[in-house]
Formats: C-alpha cells, sequence, structure tokens
C-alpha cells in the first residue's frame, strides 16, 4: 500500500511528492549519524544540502518572534566596549528589526547596569507598526517565549509584576524612541544619525540574498568611527563581502562563544536555510567569517586595537 500511495503522489505530482527529495536527503543526512557528520567529507556534502536549501526553500515572513537576553555572550561584548568609553560619554544605540523591543531592552540593561554613567540615547526600528507598539508598551505575559529564562534575582531592576504580566521599568524607557520603518531604507542613516552601536541580529537571514545585502550595507553606513556593527543571522558570504567592502574589523573577542550560541540554529544546519555551517577554524578567513561583531575604525587608525578586539 505504502508504494501505490508513494506512485500514486508521484504521479499526480502533488504536494506530498514535490517533499520527497528533500525528506529523503534528511533521511540520508541523518544517517551519518553526529560523529560522521564533523568529518570534512560529510561537512562536504552538508554544504550542497545547505546550498539547496538556501535556493529553494521559501523564506518565512518576518515574524515577531524575540527573546530578552538571546545571545548572553554577544551582550558581554557590548558590555565590553561600554567599559572601554570615557566616564560620562554618550552612547548612541540603535536596534534595527527591533521586533517587541526585547533585544533593544536587554542591550540598554547591559549597558547601564554596567555604566550608569553614561548618556544612552536608544532607537528600535522595525517595519511592524504592531512590534513597535508592542515594545512601546513593555509588557510582556510570564508565559511568552520573549520572557522564558528570565528570573527577576538573575536580571535586577528589569522587570516589575504586574500579575501575569512583566513590566520594563522606567528608567530603562528613558532615552528611548520607536520607529517604524523599514532597515532597508536608504533614508533611515539620514533621520537617525550615525551610530555608536548598530544591532542587526536575527532578520537578514529571512531575506532573499540580494535583499540582504542591500540591508546590511544600509546598517554599516549607520556605524559611526569607532562605533560597533552587531549582526547574527544572515549569510556568511555576504556578511564577510559587505564587512571587508565597509573596513569593518572583526571582534574576535567570545567569536566562538557568540557564533555558538543559538542551539537550533547549529542543529538546523544544513536542512534549513537559516541554520548556521559548523565552525571551522581551518579557514584562513575564519575570524572574518564567523565573527559577528564588527568594529569601523577611527581615530585608533589601522593599527589601532582595543582590549576587546586583542582577547580571542
Amino acid at each position: 500500500m505504502r508504494i501505490v500511495r508513494f506512485l500514486r503522489h508521484v504521479l499526480a505530482r502533488d504536494e506530498v511528492a514535490r517533499g520527497y527529495p528533500d525528506r529523503a536527503i534528511q533521511v540520508l543526512w541523518n544517517a551519518f549519524g553526529r560523529p560522521a557528520q564533523s568529518r570534512r567529507t560529510a561537512q562536504a556534502v552538508g554544504k550542497r544540502i545547505h546550498r539547496r536549501a538556501c535556493r529553494i526553500q521559501d523564506r518565512e515572513p518576518l515574524s515577531a518572534y524575540t527573546r530578552f537576553f538571546r545571545n548572553p555572550p554577544q551582550l558581554e561584548v557590548l558590555r565590553e566596549a561600554a567599559l572601554e568609553m570615557n566616564p560620562g560619554a554618550s552612547l548612541r544605540l540603535a536596534v534595527l528589526g527591533c521586533s517587541a523591543g526585547a533585544e533593544l531592552y536587554s542591550a540598554l540593561w547591559t549597558i547601564r547596569t554596567t555604566r550608569p554613567d553614561l548618556t544612552v540615547s536608544a532607537v528600535g526600528v522595525d517595519i511592524s507598526k504592531t512590534c513597535i507598539q508592542a515594545a512601546i508598551d513593555g509588557t510582556y505575559p510570564l508565559s511568552a517565549r520573549t520572557v522564558e529564562g528570565i528570573a527577576a534575582t538573575t536580571y535586577e531592576r528589569l522587570f516589575t509584576p504586574e500579575g501575569d504580566l512583566l513590566r520594563v521599568q522606567d528608567w530603562l524607557r528613558e532615552g528611548v524612541s520607536w520607529k517604524i520603518a523599514d532597515a532597508c531604507s536608504l533614508a533611515l542613516r539620514h533621520e537617525l544619525g550615525l551610530q555608536d552601536v548598530v544591532l542587526a541580529n536575527n532578520y537578514l537571514c529571512h531575506m532573499l540574498d540580494e535583499h540582504a545585502e542591500i540591508c546590511l550595507r544600509n546598517a554599516a553606513r549607520m556605524v559611526a568611527p569607532d562605533g560597533y556593527l552587531f549582526v547574527w543571522g544572515v549569510d556568511l558570504a555576504i556578511r564577510a563581502r559587505v564587512v571587508r567592502a565597509m573596513g569593518l574589523k572583526p571582534v574576535t573577542a567570545r567569536i566562538e562563544e557568540i557564533y555558538l550560541a543559538d542551539r537550533a540554529a547549529r542543529e538546523a544546519w544544513p536542512l534549513k536555510y537559516w541554520g548556521i555551517e559548523p565552525l571551522d577554524k581551518e579557514r584562513s578567513d575564519w575570524m572574518v567569517r564567523y565573527a559577528t561583531v564588527y568594529r569601523r575604525l577611527g581615530d585608533m587608525g589601522a593599527c589601532g586595537v582595543s582590549r576587546m578586539e586583542h582577547a580571542a
């Protein structure tokens, strides 16, 4: 009966039949087993599978999914950047594709608990009016994935409980503005001005390559001299090409921790377009390829390195 059903779907060329190649590829890849999947021969097969996935799979519409402290090692690099700033300095922060605000509030909490003397102005940008309204409201149900894993004892002064909700405290809202806009808009740089820190995480991978590259270049243009670009979740070849063209230097501190922080993305490779390839330190360009934080050199000069960039 299974053979009959199989032939019926193949002859009809229906939706089920169209899924047969992907199912066969999944069975083939899983047959390697975890230890064998790490071998170079299997990795070469995996890269071919992933290229096919990127080519044929429909990109998911940009979702409102977000989570507080989604990539802790990346936030630690942000903390170290804040520690290097002069006393009483001003810091401009832009979060592109901010969704419901969790990433922006997480970044602000990290900076302000580390350097309360800094004057921080922040802007969150998202194309969704619904997301921006949720970010402005700053309240999240206790049952929401947005706040999963968050404990009041871990992140003090982050939330105020209000029944079944958690509300972001007012001291974090100070100096924050929100904007409904396309992160790929070329006008964004002129409207917002240059930023000391630009976060462009977890949305570029859902775009077609050409669109993602335009959007990433736009984000890079917003970074002020000596400023930082944080970008996780994008085709690695596109990211490497753009940061080289824009003259950005990879920050190597916590490079492996940050890249490997998202377990779901690691396990999705090579079968899903949004999966991330295994980190390969034998590549000559591995630091540029796998870094997720980059710096635009300003007064430091081409030979200057910060404490953070010097750390491995």
